[in-house]
């Protein structure tokens, strides 16, 4: 279940959609679970910046920048289905 979108402090963009998140980090199990992907699915990190992918292992953690109340962010990484 997702946290309601005032409450997170966090997003993470899986397949084009943004997604809250209440923690600081993110794994592919917990990427696969929150975009809705089945079981098993691979997960690609996006780097936006640097135009490149990276395939995820279960065990790989990802950092999230924290959202600050009227500020935007810049999205440096998505996630994706392999």
């Amino acid at each position: 279940m997702e946290p309601a979108v005032g409450s997170a402090e966090y997003e993470v963009t899986i397949d084009q959609q943004l997604h809250p998140w209440t923690k600081a980090t993110i794994t592919a199990s917990e990427i696969r679970q929150l975009g809705g992907m089945p079981e098993g699915a691979g997960v690609m990190k996006v780097d936006l910046l640097e135009g490149t992918e990276e395939r995820m292992n279960d065990s790989d953690v990802h950092e999230l920048p924290r959202l600050e109340p009227g500020k935007g962010i810049v999205k440096r990484t998505a996630f994706r289905r392999a």
